[in-house]
């Protein structure tokens, strides 16, 4: 898997429906200075209800603080060999459809 980040000055919005699919440690992203996850855009970034997430790493991952806390599909899909736990990083998130593909999801 790899891994790419959207980097720059432009907004980010991520409607319900669509899917972001991430192989980074971080996940979506939660680093003020905009240096580690998936999403380090400057702008406003917005993650609406009903918003898909995959995280497909071969290493541990996080989901990021900037990830939605009610989701539509949560996907796991992380094929490390020594350690493939995705970890949530917030509190009180709602899941409409948890598909366990490869890995281990570790609810913080």
């Amino acid at each position: 898997a790899q891994g790419f980040a959207l980097t720059g000055s432009a907004l980010y919005n991520q409607q319900a429906g669509a899917t972001l699919i991430t192989a980074s440690a971080d996940g979506v992203g939660s680093d003020p200075a905009l240096t580690t996850g998936s999403i380090r855009l400057s702008g406003t970034k917005t993650f609406t209800a009903g918003a898909n997430y995959t995280f497909s790493g071969t290493a541990a991952q996080t989901t990021g603080n900037l990830m939605g806390t009610t989701i539509g599909n949560l996907t796991i899909a992380n094929t490390g060999t020594t350690n493939n736990t995705v970890t949530l990083s917030t509190t009180g998130t709602t899941v409409t459809t948890l598909n366990l593909n490869s890995g281990v999801l570790a609810c913080g």
